[in-house]
């Protein structure tokens, strides 16, 4: 087991240096597509294996991307489709990998699923819905404080929410499956 030094250790014997450290890894919105990156400080690496999925179970393989070389490094993959789920394979020059921590996709854009309408508005706003698990969940409202301002359990697929009291601006609905969807308010 790596012990957070980079060593590994089997029955108390030391056994390897892991060649990667994860230092982080995001998904960042950008406007030309979403991109996932990430920042290691590695050592013998020779390239990494981007995974995506749309359960967070069944990975496959949709990016091979070649090592920098020794030191800290930054990689970008720019995000083809609409996975709800990535982890990368780093892969050792002595062919040993180990995995990142598995990051959910929470920026897809899954229009056909959530609609707010009309966005901008300054009255009441409609969702619409196609995802019906949804049902009987609470949709939150939240304000760029981070703030929730309004709450409303979701009771069909096509359902009216007053947001008449909040002042102009910018939010944020969150809904059950994760999803988060930008809401305008103009007065």
């Amino acid at each position: 087991m790596p012990d957070g030094t980079g060593c590994v250790y089997t029955n108390g014997a030391l056994t390897g240096v892991l060649t990667v450290r994860w230092l982080n890894i995001e998904i960042l919105q950008k406007p030309n597509g979403n991109l996932l990156q990430w920042n290691v400080i590695e050592n013998d690496v020779k390239q990494y294996h981007v995974y995506a999925s749309n359960d967070g179970v069944n990975f496959i393989n949709v990016k091979t991307i070649l090592s920098k070389g020794n030191g800290t490094q930054t990689y970008q993959y720019t995000i083809v489709g609409n996975y709800k789920y990535y982890k990368i394979e780093e892969v050792g020059l002595d062919n040993r990998t180990s995995f990142s921590k598995i990051i959910k996709n929470i920026l897809i854009s899954d229009a056909g699923k959530i609609k707010l309408m009309p966005n901008p508005t300054a009255n009441v706003v409609s969702i619409s819905i196609n995802e019906t698990s949804l049902i009987g969940n609470i949709v939150r409202i939240y304000n760029q404080a981070g703030q929730e301002v309004l709450a409303q359990k979701i009771v069909s697929t096509l359902q009216n929410i007053d947001v008449s009291k909040l002042a102009s601006g910018l939010y944020f609905t969150k809904f059950a499956n994760g999803q988060v969807v930008k809401l305008q308010i103009a007065h």
